[in-house]
């Protein structure tokens, strides 16, 4: 192989590495740590972080690092721990924060929220504990 493809296949490759190292930068969202002490899962182009609390849970919601409204936004909070299902309502309380209480989330539990934006266009989430 003559000099100049050999330094043309040296380059190309070189190329080829630096994107696929750089990708996974570009293409995530930014916010995939937990900020609250919870759970993050990202959905429909969102981070939701769902964190337990002592008579209750509360769920924020970022899009792309930053905080998102959801004023408007309703939604369903079911958890599925030792055999149980135990559901109740999640309420915005006017922040970038959904609010559900009186519901306890075990070690273990599985948790399905199902939420409205304030266009009504549905949503679900699941998270593991």
């Amino acid at each position: 192989m003559k000099k100049s493809n050999k330094s043309t296949l040296l380059a190309i490759a070189g190329l080829a590495a630096s994107l696929l190292l750089a990708a996974p930068v570009a293409w995530s969202h930014g916010g995939a740590k937990p900020q609250h002490g919870g759970v993050v899962e990202s959905k429909h182009d969102l981070s939701f972080e769902l964190v337990r609390e002592a008579t209750g849970a509360s769920l924020y919601v970022t899009d792309h690092g930053e905080a998102a409204s959801v004023e408007g936004w309703s939604g369903q909070l079911t958890v599925l721990a030792d055999g149980k299902k135990t559901e109740t309502a999640f309420k915005a309380d006017g922040s970038s924060r959904l609010v559900a209480s009186d519901i306890k989330i075990p070690d273990g539990a599985k948790v399905a929220l199902s939420l409205k934006d304030k266009s009504q266009q549905p949503m679900a989430v699941r998270f593991s504990f």
